[in-house]
């Protein structure tokens, strides 16, 4: 009986599309690194501003630091999935990033935050949301923004530990938290058998259509749908960055990040230190925004594929605005929990959109070196948010003040989505 089910269960897995084993591999990997590193990060900032005396600007700035350093090595990584794989390349991260850990753990010194920093803002690069994406772009077309979607379920998955995070701080600690973190990207490395980089090597093409004899074979519930590989003739990278849409769509991404960065490094601490609630209060909104995001992420993956991705994009900055304003204007406990379920749904819906357009628009072949050139300005976005709320935080007393700026020029990111229409491979 045991051996006829492991059988069953044997013959099972082999029918199962290995895509979908990729899927999980990276959506359990968005679980760590974005719940611990990215989404994390904010439970540390009101303790380390209290134990250290830093200012929010200065933490602010070190988290640029970060994205400086991401923007400077983003064509590099993007060269390096394209020329060893993603596996090699997130297997690399995380072991760095558990370095990267156990070094925050023994902070005492702004400068040793910093290197610490460093280091573990380029391990997350290597192993975080370009090679997922890379990943993901590589095994799905027709289901490309559902799988996308569903990769950012794992980061919203993951941003709900903060929470968990806050109450194990408030027991034992920030320091022994911050090895245990390094512990667990030590174990993610159990997911890089999951990770494999393209369908070609198996056999395969995107969507689990299968070669045989040199000739593409369809997938029954497929029969309607063109091979991947015949669809269109994918841009270079000097192509495609010839095409306004390239830059629309890499200064909307970037507007969109000067937002979402802001809160995910400084909404705890516009909660706690600014209005007065308790640290755990205060990570639960954080986790709010993080939970309803699956919500918009579902959105994505069942319609935005068969809906026009760049006004979808533009309707969610108008979203993530109307969540600034509010956040800049209230203390009010029901009204923030509307910002919150606002800018989490925005950036559900938006998320899985960015890589998406670039795909549907570019094509893969060349997806890793094109979101390479295109990382520096997106980062850029990144990098200017959260500094603009810890100056405001600082010198004014409230984060209203950079609320209210990110408010109006994610406006202008929605004007870039909606601008950023399919591009045309020019002829020689």
């Amino acid at each position: 009986m045991l051996n006829t089910q492991l059988t069953r269960i044997v013959k099972w897995r082999k029918q199962v599309y290995l895509g979908w084993w990729v899927l999980v591999g990276v959506m359990l990997l968005q679980v760590m690194v974005s719940g611990i590193f990215f989404q994390g990060f904010g439970v540390y900032v009101p303790i380390l501003i209290e134990e250290f005396g830093w200012s929010a600007t200065t933490i602010s700035l070190v988290v640029s630091g970060r994205q400086v350093l991401s923007a400077i090595a983003a064509p590099g990584i993007g060269f390096a999935l394209d020329r060893f794989g993603a596996r090699r390349v997130i297997a690399t991260g995380l072991v760095t990033m558990s370095i990267g850990y156990v070094l925050f753990s023994q902070v005492q010194t702004l400068w040793f935050f910093v290197a610490a920093q460093l280091l573990l803002g380029f391990a997350a690069n290597l192993s975080g949301w370009l090679p997922s994406n890379k990943l993901l772009i590589n095994w799905f077309v027709k289901r490309r923004t559902m799988s996308l979607a569903f990769m950012g379920m794992g980061m919203s998955i993951g941003g709900l530990l903060t929470p968990f995070m806050a109450k194990l701080i408030n027991a034992y600690g920030w320091r022994p938290i911050a090895v245990g973190s390094g512990a667990m990207m030590f174990l993610a490395l159990l997911l890089i058998p999951l990770l494999r980089s393209s369908p070609e090597a198996y056999g395969l093409e995107p969507d689990g259509f299968a070669r045989a004899d040199g000739k593409v074979i369809k997938p029954s519930k497929l029969n309607s749908i063109p091979p991947p590989s015949t669809v269109k003739e994918d841009f270079t990278v000097q192509e495609a960055i010839r095409t306004p849409s390239f830059w629309l769509i890499a200064i909307g991404h970037a507007i969109a990040l000067m937002a979402v960065a802001a809160v995910i490094v400084h909404l705890i601490t516009h909660m706690s230190n600014g209005i007065g609630f308790s640290l755990e209060t205060a990570a639960s909104v954080f986790a709010l925004v993080t939970g309803v995001q699956i919500f918009g992420q579902l959105f994505s993956g069942f319609f935005a594929d068969r809906l026009s991705k760049h006004k979808i994009a533009a309707v969610a900055m108008l979203f993530h605005a109307i969540a600034m304003f509010i956040f800049a204007v209230t203390e009010s406990m029901p009204i923030i929990l509307l910002a919150a379920v606002l800018h989490g749904v925005a950036w559900g819906v938006r998320g899985p959109l960015m890589s998406a357009l670039r795909a549907d628009y570019y094509g893969r072949t060349h997806f890793g070196k094109i979101m390479g050139f295109a990382d520096p300005i997106v980062i850029m976005g990144a990098l200017i948010g959260p500094v603009i709320a810890g100056y405001s935080f600082d010198n004014f007393g409230s984060y209203s003040t950079a609320f209210f700026i990110l408010g109006f020029t994610t406006l202008i990111g929605s004007v870039c989505f909606a601008l950023a229409t399919q591009p045309k491979k020019a002829r020689a």
